[in-house]
């Protein structure tokens, strides 16, 4: 189920059983909250009408008992379940919430919400490999997954935000939020709350990189992800961003070069391992880094081969090698490889 299809789910009061998954806690805090607008709109009887579970594995029989209680003096009724996390999960535990399901739509007043931890629900690479437990659950449920946004996606929520709070900000502004502040729509809507009390506190109905820079908080994760991230997705410009944000904080170009060659190495070694046909897992294990960033990677590889990536290194290591041999030196050398290889821009 796709999150329009949600929308339209929770406007037509088409309930059921959903199981919501992913990183975006924002997004999934929002539907839960238009979930719970919809279905409980007597706070007084909210208590009787809104049942909240949790545990590890969702337990089948507590979910249905808990949703085969007719609702009280409302039409509708709420039952949530919490921190569920199918690791390892057995069969019969995927068997039993697949027999929920088809029970509880015998119950339309009911609906039933289980919300997986971050990476507590491996979903594998949609549409082309779904993993197994995907496709079990998937012919029951309705599952939801709430994955980081795509740039686009996230410029396009910014710049209304900062539409709504009469603020005029440039797609460059935008861009660079994002390069600094990170991907984390949670982050992203506290900093742009921040950013509109500075401009209204100030009289201003615009912002510029300046304020941005003097506002915002750069997010923990940047220096290690932010280049990485837009050298996986061949994004030349974010690449650029993040370099010249590392260098405001003064990071040694050396280490900036080396970040480089190391994404680029990570990106070649997945995407050999992969059209070698091994796994996400298998390939985790064999390169001893976790499995969510080999599906980072994974995706961000898209239709790229590992020949085209291993002329991305070999570019890469060529650079390094020149800087310290009388060529481009520090930032400059850094520039001059991600202008080459990617021209500045998506």
């Amino acid at each position: 189920m796709t999150q329009a299809e949600l929308s339209t789910a929770i406007r037509t009061k088409s309930f059921g059983v959903f199981l919501f998954a992913g990183e975006e806690d924002y997004l999934i805090r929002h539907y839960l909250s238009q979930l719970r607008q919809t279905i409980l709109t007597d706070e007084s009887l909210a208590p009787f009408n809104h049942i909240v579970l949790e545990g590890k594995i969702p337990d089948a029989e507590a979910l249905y008992a808990a949703a085969a209680t007719p609702p009280m003096l409302s039409d509708f009724k709420l039952v949530e379940w919490h921190g569920a996390d199918f690791t390892g999960v057995k069969e019969d535990s995927l068997t039993a919430l697949c027999e929920l399901a088809a029970r509880a739509s015998e119950l339309p007043e009911c609906c039933i919400v289980i919300l997986a931890t971050p990476g507590g629900f491996d979903a594998g690479t949609l549409p082309r490999r779904p993993s197994r437990l995907y496709k079990t659950l998937s012919q029951s449920l309705s599952i939801v997954l709430f994955d980081r946004s795509e740039e686009r996606q996230l410029t396009s929520w910014l710049v209304r935000h900062f539409a709504h709070e009469g603020i005029s900000v440039p797609p460059t502004f935008v861009a660079s939020m994002i390069a600094r502040c990170g991907r984390s729509m949670t982050a992203l809507a506290n900093e742009v709350e921040k950013l509109s009390a500075f401009a209204k506190a100030n009289g201003k109905s615009a912002l510029s990189e300046n304020d941005l820079a003097f506002v915002t908080v750069a997010s923990p994760d940047f220096d290690t992800y932010a280049l990485s991230d837009a050298l996986y997705r061949g994004d030349g410009r974010a690449a650029l961003l993040a370099v010249a944000d590392q260098k405001r904080r003064r990071v040694r170009p050396e280490i900036v070069m080396g970040s480089v060659i190391s994404a680029y190495a990570t990106l070649l070694s997945v995407a050999e391992l992969s059209e070698a046909g091994m796994s996400a897992a298998a390939i985790g294990e064999t390169l001893k880094i976790h499995e969510y960033r080999v599906k980072r990677a994974l995706s961000a590889i898209g239709k790229r081969s590992a020949e085209t990536l291993r002329t991305y290194l070999a570019a890469a290591r060529d650079a390094d090698l020149a800087s310290k041999s009388g060529g481009a030196i520090g930032y400059a050398a850094v520039e001059r490889l991600i202008a080459s290889l990617l021209g500045g821009k998506n």
